[in-house]
């Protein structure tokens, strides 16, 4: 089971925890202390804050009863819009002076219907254009709320009762804090000042483009319609305020560029919100200030932007995995350790070392359509592809090696008849020569071409796995001499369009060492071999035993111990954690390699240094290959650091510890040990570390018991930690 640090067990914590984030989400967090504070905010004004929190209780309770997605129920997705109409019922009711039993109805009808309608719209939405029903539903309940009053009680003018300004601060500035209370119908600097406290600790990337919305947007406002005062200011704030923190570093990853989206996206609620205003002829006075222009403008943008036929400049944010820095973090992280992700990949159709010919773009063929395409030779140590006078196709190294399924795949297509050409001669009407097409698991096509005549042994329709033998090598086709060609392609006929992909596992040469890379392209010239996995060094990583291991760390004159536990979750991760420094740690197995995903705690725990001495073990044991790997820097910094970073990564990249390592096996059999050692570079200042910075690990592990010990060079000074008991969880 997955051990968060905090574990909400109870229904209690459960059903709180509900409650908080179900404010916290209004402005994008998830944190329980947030929507703590950001309830008693609500309760400055108790007749509004009540209602909103009753809201809050009803619809939660409904939730539960009906068994809505719990997910959606705990992070408060489903439930905060039923907290937006509830605070409008509370504000009307203050308005209008109404009965508290007609202000509760109001509040347990609105909240009910906020709920059911997010319910709905957030499957239409999400299901099928993979957007957010932002606060539509509570926006669409709050309209209706409001003609149904004005049609009951004959009223259509509510007091919005705005607070006075900052002492000694310019409109334009209070006016900023009122904007950020309005999305709770408080639109009091008060309240706003303590919503900006919070983003301070929680998210400084919030306040930055908060406030870079709420300019861009005053901006177009004294463009468009002049400068607004009063009411209308708070409303136009409030959207584009919604619109910057939303388009800026929620949706999308912050960037300078990101910061356009958030000018166009600030001026687009200010046209939608002013014309809207005008068009319904509803007065600023009548209907409080309601985030239109946000609601309308953020959907379109996101799924425009989506369309882009490649992304450029402005990022999607592809994963939620907390505050903007860090959904930041994660991405360029996984941009740095996976560079090819989403493209497709294929192992090499070969066994031995090859010479890449011809690369992506190759001068001589891989141009237009056949651009993306790589052709293999063999090549013995000078250089050279054949023995004797090489002028018969046997003097070629290439010639009838054996030619191997790329991965998991179905055959589409055979040519078996066409002749092998002699040296320096070319079959220009038969331009692939003898190929196999396969249709892989994956989706794509893949095409091996000027294969030898009659070496085909796989028929149309027959299933293929990965390494197994298709054919041999020959020179058919347009081949002067023996070569295998590779290339994916856009459909199953001969001779379609490439497109891009990547080879993966495999071992480039690199002087005398050998470079694994997960996947890539080799470029021309670069000698490549498979990546050969050996099953006793996954054995050190396949059956991490569910137990608690008891470490000795000594680092200079101080020692302690530190007491790991370790389980598997129910997605089949590692879960590692230590109560004493609050670390926790997860690691995974993926295709023949062990990866740490998540680090997060204090450095000083051993977990830390398994974070950076496992980061990435491909399961290979030849002494000649090394691999590299990137780390987030943000764990090991100290706290002004770590703010310096937050700010300033937007502006560029962040900058990631680069990782190389390599592998050593050893000892008897039944007595294996494994050696880890990783080199760890970072273009971070010494200055910004929390403790000295780290520049080499070495981790020992055994078969049994996983990791043994290791031993942490630092700049200044070292840390060493050693295994001294371990305790099954299960006993």
């Amino acid at each position: 089971m997955d051990k968060p640090l905090c574990q909400e067990g109870s229904f209690t914590d459960q059903f709180l925890g509900s409650v908080l984030r179900s404010y916290a989400i209004v402005y994008f967090s998830q944190r329980r202390w947030i929507g703590a504070l950001f309830l008693c905010a609500t309760m400055l004004v108790p007749e509004i804050g009540v209602c909103g929190l009753l809201g809050v209780l009803v619809a939660i309770t409904v939730a539960h009863i009906l068994h809505f997605h719990p997910e959606a129920v705990s992070n408060g997705s489903y439930l905060f819009n039923s907290l937006l109409v509830s605070l409008f019922a509370g504000y009307l009711g203050q308005s209008q002076e109404l009965a508290y039993s007609n202000v509760a109805a109001m509040v347990v009808i609105c909240s009910l219907l906020s709920l059911f309608l997010t319910v709905f719209l957030s499957g239409i939405l999400h299901d099928n254009f993979g957007l957010p029903s932002l606060s539509i539903p509570s926006l669409l309940v709050i309209l209706v709320t409001y003609k149904f009053l004005e049609i009951s009680t004959g009223s259509n003018t509510f007091e919005l009762g705005l607070a006075p300004q900052l002492p000694l601060v310019p409109e334009v500035i209070s006016s900023y804090f009122s904007c950020l209370g309005a999305i709770f119908f408080l639109p009091r600097p008060e309240v706003g000042l303590i919503l900006f406290a919070c983003w301070l600790v929680e998210s400084r990337m919030i306040v930055v483009y908060s406030i870079t919305g709420y300019l861009c947007g005053l901006l177009s406002a004294l463009l468009l319609i002049g400068m607004p005062e009063g009411t209308m200011l708070i409303e136009l704030g409030l959207n584009w305020i919604l619109c910057g923190i939303a388009l800026g570093c929620v949706f999308f990853i912050p960037s300078v560029s990101s910061i356009g989206v958030v000018a166009l996206g600030a001026s687009f609620a200010t046209f939608a919100s002013f014309t809207y205003r005008a068009w319904m002829d509803v007065d600023h006075d009548v209907l409080p200030p309601i985030a239109i222009g946000f609601n309308v403008v953020v959907p379109i943008l996101i799924y425009a932007m989506r369309k882009r036929m490649r992304a450029t400049y402005v990022f999607g944010t592809p994963f939620f995995v907390g505050s903007p820095e860090q959904n930041y973090r994660q991405f360029w992280l996984y941009k740095a350790r996976f560079p090819d992700w989403g493209l497709p990949s294929v192992h090499p159709p070969f066994v031995g070392e090859r010479l890449v010919t011809q690369g992506f773009d190759g001068e001589l063929t891989h141009q237009g359509d056949y651009e993306y395409g790589l052709d293999f030779e063999v090549v013995d140590e000078a250089g050279q592809s054949h023995g004797g006078d090489g002028s018969l196709l046997d003097n070629f190294y290439t010639f009838n090696t054996p030619v191997l399924a790329p991965d998991h795949a179905t055959v589409v297509t055979t040519v078996n008849n066409i002749p092998d050409r002699e040296i320096g001669s070319q079959n220009l009407s038969q331009n692939w020569g003898n190929l196999v097409i396969l249709y892989l698991d994956s989706g794509s096509y893949t095409a091996l071409c000027h294969l030898r005549k009659g070496s085909i042994i796989v028929k149309q329709g027959e299933r293929v796995e990965p390494g197994q033998t298709l054919a041999t090598c020959g020179n058919s086709g347009r081949s002067p001499v023996p070569h295998l060609h590779l290339q994916l392609q856009y459909g199953a006929s001969i001779g379609a369009a490439s497109i891009p992909f990547r080879l993966r596992h495999y071992l480039e040469r690199n002087g005398s060492r050998h470079e694994y890379i997960y996947q890539g392209v080799p470029d021309e010239g670069a000698r490549v071999e498979p990546a050969v996995f050996d099953d006793a060094v996954e054995a050190f990583f396949d059956d991490i035993p569910a137990k608690t291991f008891v470490y000795e760390v000594n680092q200079g004159d101080h020692s302690w111990k530190e007491t790991i536990h370790c389980e598997v979750n129910e997605a089949g991760e590692y879960v590692m954690w230590s109560e004493r420094f609050r670390a926790r740690l997860k690691a995974v197995i993926h295709d023949h390699v062990f990866y740490m995903q998540e680090f997060e705690g204090n450095r000083r725990s051993v977990l830390c240094w398994f974070w950076l001495g496992l980061s990435r073990v491909p399961f290979v044991s030849d002494h000649r290959v090394q691999w590299s790997d990137s780390a987030s820097t943000h764990p090991l910094l100290h706290l002004p650091g770590k703010i310096l970073m937050d700010l300033w990564t937007p502006l560029g990249r962040d900058p990631h510890l680069r990782i190389s390592g390599d592998i050593r096996l050893g000892g008897k059999l039944g007595e294996r040990r494994l050696q880890v050692s990783t080199t760890l570079e970072s273009k971070v200042g010494n200055w910004m570390f929390r403790q000295s910075r780290p520049c080499h690990v070495e981790v020992s592990l055994d078969a049994n018991e996983w990791v043994v010990q290791g031993r942490v060079k630092l700049a200044r000074g070292e840390i060493q930690f050693r295994r001294t008991g371990v305790e099954s969880l299960f006993d």
